[in-house]
């Protein structure tokens, strides 16, 4: 649905593509004569994303190109090769546990297409049930390296991670000895040596 507002003299229309607020000016004077042509340009304007809506054609793909949809297995391993190439051991395996753990609730041969949102909701979830908050955090960005990497290369139009899915990190008060208690250890270990 679209609207006609006045803004600095003139008419300007207000609608929604695909999701996103869209704003025209229509370069017609705030007047009663003016007032028709606008309605009737937002009445166009309507007419065009009701047939964009209608259009089998334009349904939204996260895919740059149809031959670059690759499976999550096929991701995982160009990534590895490419961004994680001449990394250490252990940053190479981070990477691959964070792979198992997503694999969990997205299966390996699923195309990178069709990994959305709520899959990524799931993988968080069934991955705070098991591991330490921190260790969801280090996962969360492992595989987040991966959906960046296939936005950057042009395999996604965008990755889809969104924020508000990210848990809160929790931080742990550390608990400190009195000096009563270190003395008393250092007592103890210098009777032991």
């Amino acid at each position: 649905m679209a609207s006609v507002f006045k803004k600095r003299g003139s008419y300007h229309i207000a609608f929604f593509v695909h999701g996103k607020r869209k704003y025209l000016n229509t370069k017609l004077k705030d007047t009663k004569e003016n007032r028709s042509k606008a309605n009737k340009m937002k009445a166009d304007i309507e007419r065009e994303i009701e047939s964009i809506g209608k259009s089998t054609e334009i349904n939204f793909v996260n895919l740059v190109s149809a031959d670059r949809n690759i499976t999550l297995k096929e991701a995982e391993e160009i990534c590895l090769k490419e961004r994680f190439l001449g990394k250490s051991k252990s940053h190479q395996d981070t990477f691959k546990n964070a792979m198992h753990h997503l694999y969990v609730a997205v299966p390996q041969e699923t195309p990178i297409a069709e990994v959305g949102t709520s899959q990524i909701a799931d993988f968080i979830h069934r991955l705070s049930g098991k591991v330490a908050n921190a260790s969801v955090h280090t996962n969360i960005r492992y595989v987040k390296i991966l959906f960046n990497f296939l936005v950057e290369e042009d395999y996604l139009f965008k990755s889809p991670f969104k924020r508000k899915l990210i848990p809160k990190t929790v931080r742990k008060s550390i608990k400190i000895f009195q000096d009563e208690d270190l003395e008393e250890i250092l007592a103890e270990a210098k009777n032991v040596i």
